[in-house]
């Protein structure tokens, strides 16, 4: 300190075992992205971000989610008293970590992400994001490409509000902006298990990735529509040696 202190007022110290300029060099700096630094001696910039919520919720017998709203639970059926629950829950599952790491490159942006809350089993830590990025390529576990992510409003419960589309996938993505306001995005995703088989003995078939194709019109940050289109084959094999597959 006292040779980094020197060499900031403008003095020399003769027996300093390394060059003081050098220390003022490799100090810890701003990094590209918002809230980073970066690591000395790169052009790495490495941001840690996250945050600790706590949720509390009574369930009177209306749905059985905590404080993970799904719709498609709430009990609507059945008798009043088969219906009595009467749960109050304390969590602190939305609590997240995370690690962005970037650095430029010629293809690009270089970028890997990890992003962790505490909703896993018994509270321990589940996976959110975990993904790659090199110029216009995303490789990893992330949102859907199939999502609007802006067009979804903040909300009190953990999930997406009902007739969103909240569905994280492992995904390979390329994002093409075709011009200013104007962004296309193609990617193949791991097929989702949305069948229901018939028979206990059936057997889910997902022989093909899910292929993804969104259309983003955008003026300015605050106006936008987007389209977007997905192809899928899925299907069912039977105790009986009967496959059956559709495309949609």
């Amino acid at each position: 300190m006292t040779h980094v202190e020197t060499a900031q007022s403008g003095g020399t110290v003769a027996s300093a075992p390394h060059d003081p300029s050098s220390l003022v060099s490799t100090t810890v700096t701003a990094g590209d992205a918002p809230r980073s630094f970066r690591i000395p001696g790169t052009d790495i910039s490495l941001r840690f971000g996250g945050y600790a919520k706590f949720d509390a919720s009574y369930d009177h017998g209306v749905m059985f989610t905590g404080s993970r709203f799904f719709p498609d639970q709430v009990a609507v059926r059945g008798t009043p008293a088969a219906r009595r629950a009467n749960i109050t829950q304390f969590s602190a599952g939305q609590s997240r970590f995370s690690l962005n790491a970037q650095a430029p490159a010629k293809i690009g942006l270089l970028r890997a992400f990890l992003e962790m809350d505490f909703y896993g089993a018994g509270s321990t830590v589940h996976l959110r994001h975990a993904f790659g990025q090199a110029g216009p390529v995303t490789a990893g576990y992330t949102w859907s490409t199939l999502m609007d992510l802006t067009s979804l409003p903040p909300t009190v419960a953990f999930t997406a509000p009902s007739g969103a589309i909240f569905a994280p996938h492992g995904i390979i993505r390329w994002s093409i902006p075709l011009k200013k306001g104007v962004d296309l995005a193609l990617a193949l995703e791991a097929p989702r298990d949305d069948v229901t088989p018939t028979a206990p003995t059936d057997v889910t078939i997902l022989s093909w990735p899910d292929a993804v194709a969104t259309l983003r019109l955008a003026s300015g940050t605050k106006v936008h529509v987007q389209f977007g289109a997905i192809l899928r084959r899925v299907g069912v094999d039977h105790l009986n040696g009967v496959n059956e597959e559709v495309i949609g």
